[in-house]
């Protein structure tokens, strides 16, 4: 599979202004991200998203509901959206409108191994950014042979994370100029990406 990051630029995310108005224009969400600080990664979400089609793809860590609002644009995948705490009010107004996306309220921990193991695609970004659960979901997936891309959040503004970034020894690519400023990484637990335009 290839992933051309040039292409990132051209995904449209103008919806997500009816939904999120003042994030869309805090963190310039339709603009092209340059890895600078107001950077955001939800095009790269979309367009990655893009490249798959009838897969489930696994969203670590709802908050507000915006990544998965991105994951789940392109209506041919299901998204299953996972967090700790209740579904957050701001999906509300949208969830009818994304019947592709589900919101589990549970600990991705106790998911069903298959459910995880057949995900091609997975976002993680789990609070508290310690390098801990990371380390724990990415010892999982290399202990059930998992064969899909992870995309991960925060890799460089946190220590820790950076530290299980460096540390990992599958195949990976810092793509924090196309995604977000505190740094985003893609790990390719399948051996058949090709990254361009790092």
């Amino acid at each position: 599979m290839k992933i051309e990051l040039e292409n990132v630029k051209d995904i449209n995310l103008s919806y997500v202004k009816d939904f999120f108005p003042e994030k869309y224009e805090k963190h310039k969400i339709n603009e092209m991200n340059t890895g600078i600080e107001n950077g955001e990664h939800y095009k790269l979400l979309s367009y990655l998203s893009d490249l798959f089609e009838n897969e489930t793809i696994l969203d670590l860590g709802t908050r507000d509901g915006l990544s998965a609002l991105v994951l789940s644009k392109n209506n041919k995948n299901k998204v299953i959206t996972y967090d700790l705490l209740p579904k957050p009010e701001q999906m509300i107004p949208f969830e009818n409108l994304i019947p592709n996306c589900e919101f589990k309220q549970m600990n991705v921990f106790d998911e069903d191994i298959e459910i995880i193991k057949s995900s091609k695609l997975i976002f993680l970004d789990l609070d508290p950014h310690d390098g801990i659960q990371e380390k724990k979901f990415s010892d999982l997936l290399e202990s059930i042979n998992y064969q899909g891309i992870v995309v991960c959040d925060d890799i460089e503004w946190f220590p820790k994370m950076n530290s299980w970034w460096n540390n990992l020894t599958q195949v990976k690519y810092n793509v924090t100029k196309f995604g977000h400023g505190s740094g985003t990484g893609i790990i390719d637990f399948s051996g058949s990406v090709d990254v361009l335009g790092l």
